[in-house]
């Protein structure tokens, strides 16, 4: 056996200790929490089970110390954190970067193809249902909510209206009969509604999703990829869910799912409605998200004794006095009760460090209602703006929460396709020492979905290669570490990236002042 190798049963050999998250970043006078995890001659993570405690050093403490789960910033500049197990051979290191601050990259922007099916029929004036009764005109609040989707996840989302579905059949069911034009016109037509309402108390007032999905073939087109999604612009007491979801795997969407269908792929279908304004229609939006990352992490309890992400993200001040976070869609970090926008307690939140994740720092600061003007709709900005939209995989979860209501499906097979698995570059052997700095040409190329990408190094240093879109936007980091000189090969696997070009920069910092740093760049295609 060779040092620094340690057999777990006979069909896994761990070779060394992993410190995620990787590598660990951290403002002056933060503290980063970090886990260990073990990693096996295939590059992949296991979680440490093993009762041997760890022993840290650091190779320059004015930088950067460690100890227990915590990696402490404690000044600008670079060093090496080791943790080794107290008296087995295993160990790893992981470069430090102690900088004024920094940003997680953006997850490459995703287009949502939306049928928008209109239930908003002329009546018999020529006018339309929300104009004759002054409501709001469905096209303005669908072209807002994309701009407002669109900037809160700082162009990640794209959701875009691939077809309008405007006929005049309601697809509501009133006392089992599809409700007619106008009959609802008169209904609406008496003050506070009393038919609608009583028809809702009785349980004689529903939505036909069956109806609304054959007729316009939504499995079909959701199957072969024509459209992603749905959303319904309908009109008061249509009896939607605000979401629903079809599909064979359809689970709750913060409704019962609706697996009755020939839906094959999930299918999401939003219910709006146009008397209502944007922030009521982001908030439904963030109930399904809600659903989705509770499924995503598989349990939603801000009191566990070890919370995951979402937890974390939506734990208040209430609930954990001086730990609040972020909060729910519903129920700000400073909030009382539901829907408490306007509250001007002033708490401690750490939703700064959001912007970072899945680095999150102990940083802190006081903040009220001010931070969102007071309001529904700037609660619902600020909320939507720290939802994670960043590349890789943390804990076997994408950092781009957003894909998770977007697409659920896709977005579980692209975390299980990266989960546990790390970039490590693979000495070539046999190999004279290099005598320049060299990025060879990735082989096979163009590529789908795996590549493999070579290098040289005649001297060592903090090599770093990334990969960039034709934008100049980083979406995937391969690797930040300190490696000796030699011939190296990578595998990169870009199951997670749409068709296009993209750029791959390797630079090379010596470990010595005054050095040369090396940065050569080139193109790769992904071809799907």
């Amino acid at each position: 056996m060779m040092v620094g190798e340690w057999a777990l049963e006979s069909s896994l050999t761990i070779v060394s200790l992993y410190i995620t998250p990787h590598p660990p970043r951290l403002l002056p006078g933060t503290n980063l929490k970090v886990r260990v995890k073990m990693l096996d001659e295939n590059n992949r993570l296991h979680p440490y089970n093993l009762n041997d405690p760890f022993i840290w050093t650091s190779s320059n403490p004015g930088v950067a110390t460690a100890a227990g789960d915590y990696i402490h910033g404690a000044g600008l500049g670079s060093a090496t954190v080791t943790v080794q197990t107290e008296t087995l051979p295993l160990s790893g290191s992981a470069p430090v970067e102690v900088v004024q601050d920094f940003e997680s990259s953006n997850a490459p922007s995703k287009t949502v193809k939306v049928a928008l099916v209109l239930q908003n029929p002329v009546t018999g004036n020529g006018q339309r249902l929300h104009q004759r009764f002054n409501w709001i005109n469905p096209m303005f609040l669908v072209s807002q909510l994309k701009e407002e989707f669109y900037t809160a996840s700082d162009g990640v989302i794209n959701f875009t209206m691939v077809d309008t579905l405007d006929d005049p059949f309601l697809f509501t069911r009133y006392y089992g009969e599809f409700i007619t034009l106008d009959s609802l016109v008169a209904y609406y037509s008496q003050p506070g509604w009393p038919k609608l309402v009583n028809a809702l108390n009785a349980g004689q007032l529903q939505f036909d999703y069956n109806a609304l999905i054959d007729f316009y073939d939504l499995c079909t087109r959701r199957d072969n990829g024509e459209i992603d999604e749905v959303w319904v612009y309908a009109h008061p007491y249509a009896s939607m869910y605000e979401s629903r979801l079809a599909g064979q795997n359809a689970f709750w969407w913060n409704s019962p799912p609706l697996t009755n269908t020939s839906c094959i792929k999930l299918l999401s279908i939003m219910g709006f409605n146009y008397e209502r304004g944007v922030p009521e229609a982001m908030e439904s939006m963030g109930h399904r998200a809600e659903s989705a990352l509770w499924a995503a992490f598989g349990r939603w309890n801000v009191h566990h004794p070890d919370p995951n992400a979402w937890e974390i993200y939506t734990t208040i001040d209430k609930e954990i006095p001086g730990k609040g976070q972020v909060g729910n869609i519903h129920y700000p970090v400073n909030g009382l009760s539901d829907y408490d926008f306007s509250n001007t307690r002033y708490v401690i939140t750490y939703a700064d460090n959001w912007k970072r994740y899945p680095y999150l720092l102990d940083q802190t600061r006081t903040v009220n209602c001010l931070e969102w003007n007071c309001s529904h709709l700037g609660y619902m900005r600020w909320w939507y703006s720290h939802l994670p939209r960043f590349t890789g995989v943390s804990d076997s979860t994408l950092n781009n929460w957003w894909m998770y209501f977007i697409d659920y499906e896709a977005a579980v097979d692209s975390a299980l396709a990266h989960a546990g698995i790390v970039g490590i570059p693979q000495p070539l052997e046999g190999r004279p020492l290099p005598r320049a700095f060299l990025l060879e040409q990735n082989y096979p190329n163009p590529f789908n979905p795996a590549t493999t990408i070579r290098f040289s190094l005649p001297q060592a240093g903090l090599v770093k290669l990334k990969i960039f879109d034709v934008l100049g936007r980083e979406v995937k980091t391969l690797l930040n570490e300190r490696i000796n000189s030699g011939e190296y090969s990578l595998e990169f696997d870009a199951s997670g990236l749409a068709s296009g070009i993209y750029f791959y920069r390797l630079s090379v910092t010596p470990p010595f002042k005054g050095g040369r740093v090396g940065v050569q760049t080139r193109k790769m295609v992904v071809m799907k």
